[in-house]
């Protein structure tokens, strides 16, 4: 070995020897102990998405079972419209009250529903083809371009839209297990619009009926007299009063109301209506039952009255459901009128 080798070796020792003094040192007296650690960040994950839907009004159609949320600032109006071919049994207008210009026939931000009650022997698709083919006899004439046609999902059910004109669109929407359609209209005249209404249809639901006990969106009222079906968000008042023709009967007056609607359920009922109803008559609880049906010009339903049974069956008859409006903007279901009347049963 060298000499000169042997400082430099000497040297590289006190300074390892120095190095741990020090680290000793300074992790006894609390020298490092204070800094702060060096963390390592990731990208944030992204935020999700806002539920624009919150605090949206919620529509069920009573007599389909489907269920779908809307902007809770649009309105609702009866009869506006309908399909160019077909007839439809149900149909409601929603739309943006901002964008309307009142007294003209001018579009606006909003759609409308209908269902159309069968498509009878035709498959989806040959209605579909049946629908394309009745625009190129519209007045105002099939689209630049021919009618656009897409398929998408809607809660797992196949869809297929048309759009019929620059601003109107149309998607078609099958009821399972029937030959029925549900057809929603959208029209638009701000593009913005067309993302609102991809947020309806994404909340669009068909509803399960229970096996047993009410309808979906139902609840149940007993009395002493009686047990009956109610929509859900609906109040109950009751009250017992003597029967006018037997004092020792106790008769019922049941109201079932929300802000746009009540039904009123008297026994022994004693009373009448006034004229202009188209009468019908059916069986309730396998009683003999008169339909009073109450329509205003336009043909929308204004009240319903189901009057059950007579006076010769018990002093509890006849029983009179009545389903009235107490908004005047509001039309009356006629599927909730008959999920109503037809859960009635008797004690």
């Amino acid at each position: 070995m060298k000499k000169g080798f042997t400082p430099i070796i000497i040297l590289l020792v006190l300074l390892i020897v120095a190095l741990v003094g020090i680290a000793y040192f300074a992790g006894t007296k609390g020298i490092f102990t204070n800094r702060t650690p060096l963390v390592l960040y990731s990208s944030p994950p992204p935020s999700p998405s806002p539920d624009l839907t919150v605090g949206w009004t919620d529509y069920l159609r009573y007599a389909d079972f489907y269920t779908f949320k809307y902007p809770s600032n649009f309105g609702e109006q009866g009869v506006v419209g309908g399909p160019i071919s077909g007839s439809p049994k149900f149909i409601r207008t929603f739309s943006d009250p901002s964008t309307i210009r009142e007294g003209t026939d001018a579009p606006f931000d909003g759609f409308s529903l209908y269902s159309v009650a069968s498509i009878g022997d035709l498959s989806f698709q040959d209605y579909i083809k049946r629908e394309k083919d009745s625009f190129k006899n519209n007045p105002r004439g099939e689209p630049v371009g021919g009618v656009a046609e897409k398929t998408i999902t809607v809660d797992g059910q196949v869809v297929i839209s048309l759009a019929v004109e620059e601003n109107i669109t149309l998607f078609y929407v099958p009821i399972p297990n029937s030959k029925s359609l549900i057809v929603f209209s959208r029209i638009n005249t701000n593009t913005s619009f067309i993302d609102v209404f991809n947020q309806i249809l994404s909340t669009f639901k068909f509803s399960k009926i229970k096996q047993t006990g009410c309808t979906f969106g139902f609840a149940q009222y007993t009395n002493e007299n009686l047990s009956i079906c109610y929509p859900a968000d609906m109040a109950v008042a009751n009250e017992y009063h003597p029967y006018v023709n037997d004092p020792n009967v106790k008769a019922s007056t049941t109201t079932l109301s929300n802000s746009n609607e009540k039904f009123v359920v008297n026994t022994s009922f004693v009373g009448g209506w006034g004229g202009g109803a188209i009468t019908e008559q059916t069986t309730v609880s396998g009683y003999p039952t008169t339909i009073l049906v109450f329509k205003d010009q336009s043909g929308n339903i204004i009240n319903l009255v189901a009057v059950v049974g007579d006076r010769n069956f018990s002093t509890k008859f006849p029983i009179a459901i009545d389903y009235q409006q107490k908004s005047q903007s509001y039309f009356l279901d006629r599927g909730k009128f008959n999920i109503v009347i037809n859960s009635l049963n008797l004690k």
